[in-house]
C-alpha cells in the first residue's frame, strides 16, 4: 500500500475547526484511494496542540517546531528541525519511500520539509496554496519595514530554491496558480487547480417550514473580520437598503481587528437586525446557512473562498467580488447579479437588491462536490 502523507500548520481538532476544509479533503482522499494516509501537523513549538488524536476516522500526529513566535525569521531553525524530524518519523513507524506522496499545505513550513524528503527519498511532492498571498508576504506581525522587506527576501529566495523538489504546484483557483507561476522562475513543477470542493454530506439544503418563515431578509457573512473582508462595505451597503425601507437581518459570524470597528458603525448609524457571533459551530454551519435567504462576502483579497461553495450546496445565491478566485466558477451569464465591484457599496446594494426583490435559488454545481474534485486531482497525480 503506497504511504500518503499530509504535512499542514493547520487542521481540525476537538478544540478548534480552523482547517476543516483540509480535512474535508483528506477524507475525500481516503474514500477514493487506497492510499495508507497519515496527517502530520508541523506545528509550533509555542502552540498547545494535541500530539495524537483521531477526528472523524482520520489519524494525526503533531511535530513540533522549533521556531521564533510571530512568523519572524521563519525557518531559522530548518537544519535542526530536519533532523528532528528524521527521528519523529522513525518514532512513529513511517518510512518514506520512492513511492510515497507528500502533500504539504502553505509554502511555510511545508516546502522546507518537502525539499528535504524529496532530496532524501525521491519521494512524490504536492505543495498545495490556499491563498493569493503564497509566500506569505503578509503573514505575521507588522515588523518595521526595512526588516520586513528584508525577511519578504529571505522567503522568496528560499521558495525559489526549494520549488525545484516539488513535483506539483497545487492552488486552490488559476488565480494562486498565476501567483506560483509569477515566482517559479524556473517553472520546474507542474502546476494544477484544484477547486475547494464542498462535502455535500455536511452541506445540503434542508426542506423550510413556510409557516415559520418571517418577513425578515436574512442575509448572512462569515468571515474573519480583516478589512480586505469588506464586511465594512456590506454594512455600508446594508445602510443604504434599510433607508429605502427593506426589512433585513444581517447575520455575521467571525472575529479579528476590525470586528469592533464595525459594531461602532452599527451602532453610530443606528442600524438594525445586525447580529454579531464570533463563532458557530461547524456541525452547525449547515442549519446556518438554511436559515438564509442569502449569503455575501464582499472579499477583495479571495484566493476561492470555501463559505461561498458552501451556501452555493444548498441552492443559497451567494454575492462575492469581480476578479477574486469565485469568479471562475460563476456561470458567466449570473456574473452580472453574482459579482460586486470591489469597496463599492452602492453596487453591492444594487446586487442584493434584485435577490431582495427576486427570491429565488441557485441550483450548485455538482462537479464540485468534493468527491468529483479530488477524483479529477487523483487522477492527474497518477497518471
Amino acid at each position: 500500500m503506497i504511504r500518503y502523507l499530509i504535512l499542514t500548520p493547520f487542521f481540525p481538532s476537538k478544540e478548534s475547526f480552523r482547517g476543516s476544509y483540509i480535512l474535508d479533503q483528506v477524507k475525500a482522499i481516503q474514500t477514493n484511494s487506497e492510499f495508507k494516509i497519515t496527517v502530520i501537523i508541523l506545528s509550533s513549538f509555542f502552540n498547545k496542540t494535541p500530539s495524537n488524536y483521531e477526528i472523524e476516522g482520520v489519524q494525526c500526529i503533531s511535530f513540533k517546531l522549533f521556531d521564533f513566535p510571530s512568523f519572524i525569521l521563519p525557518g531559522f531553525f530548518h537544519s535542526l528541525n530536519s533532523i528532528r524530524f528524521k527521528s519523529f518519523l522513525v518514532a512513529h513507524s513511517i518510512k518514506v519511500k520512492s513511492n510515497t506522496i507528500v502533500h504539504g499545505h502553505i509554502n511555510y513550513p511545508s516546502s522546507l520539509f518537502l525539499s528535504y524528503l524529496f532530496k532524501k527519498y525521491n519521494c512524490k511532492t504536492i505543495l498545495q496554496h490556499h491563498g493569493l498571498d503564497v509566500l506569505q508576504f503578509k503573514t505575521g506581525t507588522k515588523l518595521i519595514k526595512f526588516f520586513k522587506k528584508w525577511q519578504n527576501k529571505i522567503m522568496s529566495k528560499r521558495f525559489i530554491a526549494s520549488q525545484k523538489d516539488i513535483v506539483w504546484s497545487v492552488g486552490v483557483s488559476d488565480k494562486v496558480v498565476e501567483n506560483i507561476r509569477q515566482f517559479d522562475v524556473k517553472k520546474s513543477s507542474k502546476y494544477i487547480t484544484l477547486y475547494n470542493g464542498v462535502d455535500t454530506n455536511k452541506f445540503f439544503p434542508i426542506t423550510k417550514d413556510n409557516n415559520l418563515q418571517d418577513k425578515l431578509f436574512h442575509i448572512g457573512c462569515i468571515a474573519n473580520f480583516w478589512k480586505s473582508k469588506g464586511q465594512l462595505t456590506l454594512l455600508k451597503s446594508i445602510q443604504l437598503l434599510q433607508q429605502k425601507g427593506l426589512d433585513i437581518q444581517l447575520h455575521f459570524v467571525g472575529s479579528g481587528s476590525h470586528l469592533n470597528e464595525c459594531k461602532r458603525f452599527v451602532e453610530d448609524n443606528n442600524l438594525t437586525n445586525c447580529i454579531f457571533n464570533e463563532m458557530i459551530p461547524h456541525n452547525e454551519l449547515n442549519s446556518f446557512y438554511n436559515t438564509l435567504d442569502l449569503f455575501v462576502l464582499p472579499s477583495t483579497d479571495e484566493a476561492l473562498g470555501c463559505v461561498y461553495l458552501e451556501a452555493w450546496a444548498i441552492n443559497l445565491p451567494f454575492i462575492g467580488i469581480e476578479n477574486q478566485g469565485i469568479e471562475e466558477l460563476i456561470p458567466k451569464d449570473l456574473r452580472h447579479r453574482q459579482l460586486s465591484k470591489a469597496d463599492n457599496h452602492i453596487d453591492l446594494s444594487e446586487k442584493i437588491m434584485f435577490y431582495y426583490e427576486n427570491r429565488r435559488q441557485e441550483v450548485f454545481n455538482q462537479d464540485l462536490d468534493i468527491n468529483n474534485t479530488i477524483k479529477r486531482f487523483l487522477k492527474t497525480i497518477n497518471d
